[in-house]
């Protein structure tokens, strides 16, 4: 009996975790969107349902970042606006994390000591095995 019960903890965690957002395009579970504002400049979202947790949120908002700038052949980001909210979620009646970022891509080598900056190739690299996709 007691096998039964720790064997159902686990499966019940495993389907919780399953139901976490993953890292793609925004569908009625959550996922990044982007919206072009100039040239240099977007403004990313990523959204999370009800099971995802806001360092997961925030990370896949970087990463999505740095894609962005690399798909548009710039080589740095900056983060020049942050906003973080949780939100109502419709279809799980419960509480969401949504972070959005407005991000300004650059050429060359990112400057030393730049806080907010980030080389989107390093960002990829270092983060790409942690995406759940």
């Amino acid at each position: 009996m007691k096998n039964s019960r720790a064997i159902l903890t686990i499966f019940l965690l495993l389907i919780l975790v399953a139901c976490a957002t993953t890292y793609q395009p925004k569908s009625f579970s959550g996922g990044y969107s982007e919206t072009q504002l100039d040239p240099t400049t977007a403004r990313v979202t990523f959204e999370g349902n009800g099971y995802s947790n806001r360092s997961t949120v925030e990370s896949y908002l970087i990463y999505r970042a740095a894609e962005i700038t690399v798909d548009r052949g710039f080589d740095w980001f900056t983060v020049n606006e942050r906003e973080g909210e949780n939100e109502w979620h419709p279809k799980y009646g419960n509480v969401g994390i949504m972070s959005t970022a407005v991000i300004s891509m650059n050429h060359g080598q990112k400057p030393e000591g730049m806080l907010r900056g980030y080389d989107a190739r390093s960002v990829i690299a270092t983060m790409g095995s942690s995406i759940k996709r």
